[in-house]
């Protein structure tokens, strides 16, 4: 397993989050968490990014524990994020935006970067060569220019997903990767994120697009109020009772 967690737990006050979830994630899969709103699915990913520390619990990434790391220091270990709620910068270009998920690579610096010395120039070169390709993959090189306010909301989760994979991570984590997204856009993500995995990229996935998790996830784990009620296959969980009485209140008669 690629990543390991055990007994993960959030509290806000009196409400538990995430109630001692565990959670094993196979190398080159997709897995994906889902759950209804307030599942505790969103907190689940900032504890393991580290944006929100958990209170309890090990993430261990690779044989090491990382819970107590840095969110800096998680991203460095090749583990990369996009968010619910999209976080671009808004007033700089398709392209630098995706250049700025690069800087992990850096090696150079500040001092590089006042005296653009030859390490840095070729830095630099090769930065903006990734972004490019990545621009490519998601469809937006005929924006590259473009700020990244002026896109329509589906296009701005494509970059987002782009500055994402421009750190080179092992593991990507998407938040949400279909919110705003037409039929044929959920189609095309559906189709990149199969391309993700057969490049060898693990993928760790919360959405609320049922049908794309069935089409696309190798493993579901399924939460409800901050606890793990199921988790299995497309099949085993659409027809666990948990999981039914969760989205539709009732269980079958």
């Amino acid at each position: 397993m690629i990543l390991e967690i055990t007994k993960l737990e959030k509290k806000f006050g009196g409400l538990t989050a995430v109630n001692a979830v565990d959670l094993s994630v196979k190398e080159e899969t997709i897995h994906a968490v889902i759950g209804p709103n307030g599942a505790g699915k969103t907190t689940f990913f900032n504890n393991i990014t580290s944006i929100i520390p958990a209170d309890s619990g090990r993430i261990i990434w690779k044989g090491e524990r990382i819970e107590r790391l840095s969110p800096q220091a998680i991203s460095a270990k090749g583990i990369a994020r996009t968010f619910q709620n999209i976080r671009l910068f808004a007033y700089m270009s398709v392209l630098d935006n995706v250049i700025t998920g690069t800087h992990n690579h850096y090696k150079s610096f500040v001092w590089g970067a006042i005296s653009r010395n030859a390490r840095y120039r070729r830095e630099e070169k090769e930065s903006r060569e990734l972004a490019m390709e990545l621009i490519e993959k998601v469809g937006l090189a005929d924006k590259r220019h473009e700020y990244a306010r002026n896109l329509p909301y589906g296009e701005q989760r494509k970059l987002e997903i782009a500055r994402a994979l421009a750190s080179k991570p092992k593991l990507l984590l998407l938040d949400e990767p279909a919110a705003g997204m037409n039929n044929a856009e959920t189609e095309e993500l559906d189709q990149f994120i199969r391309a993700l995995r057969e490049d060898g990229l693990t993928v760790l996935i919360i959405e609320h697009d049922v049908r794309l998790i069935m089409s696309i996830a190798d493993r579901i784990t399924v939460l409800d109020y901050g606890v793990k009620i199921a988790e299995g296959n497309a099949v085993e969980v659409q027809n666990d009772d948990r999981v039914i009485e969760a989205y539709l209140g009732k269980r079958r008669a």
